[in-house]
């Protein structure tokens, strides 16, 4: 969602993308800045503004994303055969 994308750069995020099915807004931080609880704050704040809503974002590094989807059983197992 384009509107998503402009919110997340006017917070000097790069890299933003949005996937619209799952509701991911992938982004990197600021390069001097890596306080994600102020990010967290920060996200939640501007989202409000912007949208007239309670924002509730957490936020995962790229480390903890890898680490829960190379644990993810179903990504492993194969697909079922059709008949």
């Amino acid at each position: 969602m384009d509107v998503l994308c402009v919110r997340f750069s006017a917070l000097a995020f790069t890299g933003i993308e949005t996937l619209m099915a799952n509701s991911l807004v992938p982004f990197a931080p600021p390069a001097n800045d890596s306080d994600s609880h102020k990010f967290s704050s920060k996200i939640a704040a501007h989202l409000g503004q912007s949208f007239g809503y309670e924002a509730d974002p957490f936020l995962r590094s790229h480390a903890e994303i890898a680490a829960t989807v190379a644990g993810c059983h179903f990504a492993r197992r194969p697909p079922p055969s059709r008949p």
